[in-house]
């Protein structure tokens, strides 16, 4: 082989190393500024990844199980009893009185004249005592607490290369309401640990809590109901305060509420805000990769049902 053919085939084989490294390069370059997003947990279902609580049988009103009820036998009608008539008395022997030759003498004495009694005084009958209606019972209240670690709650973001979320199970939070009542009787409160918020991507995790949401400032995110109105069978609009960075607004969500047979309750839902609305500047990158001011917060929790102990 020539030397010049040599040096050819060494820089050919330089030149494909080059490449294939720039491209490597490239593609963990775009790996990064494209993370893979973070998958959302199953939260309804039954299969082996949902997050809903197994469906128990329903309580009764004491706080005890009901036990299945069986179908009772078919009673049979009875033979029908033929009608009996009463026993008569015996009849009541009659006295004759005196009698001559057979027949009865009357008496010729006249009976003395009853003595005229005075009429008793009429004394007015006391009026009848009204009893008190007793008091009504107090409504039965019924609590649920959501339950660790299966209740989600984060936001969804949109930038100039990719969309992106971010979410996290430190969900806590109560609902009470009174049996029947729940669209005017309804109270809850959430309350969310931003510090742990995960997006799936440590450096922009890191920018995202030190710069923008500052959750060693403001580390708790919440939302408290103050009425909800009902929109269909298992619809609702909830109207609240949202709080986020330390900022709170006035928020209508549109959510999904459902109340199982053995007390559970499973509430989604969603609505589209702004960062800027509570004192957040989107994120930017160089110029190049931007955040968009409006971002989507989402939740979805499961509450399980609080026995009240006896006082």
């Amino acid at each position: 082989m020539s030397p010049r053919t040599s040096m050819l085939l060494k820089a050919a084989v330089l030149l494909a190393i080059g490449a294939a490294a720039g491209a490597g390069g490239g593609i963990a370059a775009w790996q990064k500024m494209n993370p893979p997003p973070k998958p959302r947990p199953v939260m309804t279902g039954n299969g082996p990844g949902s997050l809903a609580p197994p469906e128990l049988p329903p309580e009764d009103e004491d706080g005890e199980t009901a036990p299945p009820v069986e179908p009772l036998p078919p009673v049979e009608p009875a033979p029908p009893v033929p009608p009996v008539d009463p026993p008569q008395p015996p009849p009541v022997p009659r006295d004759p009185g005196p009698e001559f030759f057979g027949f009865p003498v009357g008496s010729t004495e006249r009976a003395p004249e009853p003595e005229a009694v005075p009429p008793a005084p009429v004394v007015p009958a006391p009026p009848p005592a009204i009893e008190p209606k007793p008091a009504p019972p107090p409504p039965a209240l019924r609590r649920a607490r959501f339950m660790k670690d299966r209740c989600v709650a984060g936001f969804d973001g949109v930038t100039t290369l990719h969309d992106f979320s971010g979410w996290t199970r430190a969900v806590t939070g109560e609902i009470t309401w009174e049996k029947d009542n729940l669209a005017k009787t309804v109270r809850a409160s959430a309350t969310i640990d931003a510090r742990t918020l995960d997006t799936g991507d440590a450096d922009r995790d890191e920018l995202m809590h030190k710069d923008h949401l500052e959750s060693a400032t403001f580390p708790t995110m919440g939302f408290e109901v103050a009425s909800i109105r009902l929109t269909g069978e298992d619809s609702m609009v909830m109207k609240g305060r949202m709080e986020i960075h330390g900022t709170k607004r006035e928020v209508e969500i549109p959510c999904t509420l459902k109340v199982r047979r053995d007390g559970y309750v499973f509430v989604k839902g969603e609505v589209t805000t702004r960062m800027s609305e509570f004192g957040i500047e989107p994120p930017s990158k160089g110029g190049l990769i931007n955040v968009k001011d409006e971002i989507r917060v989402w939740f979805e929790v499961w509450a399980e049902p609080v026995k009240e102990k006896p006082r």
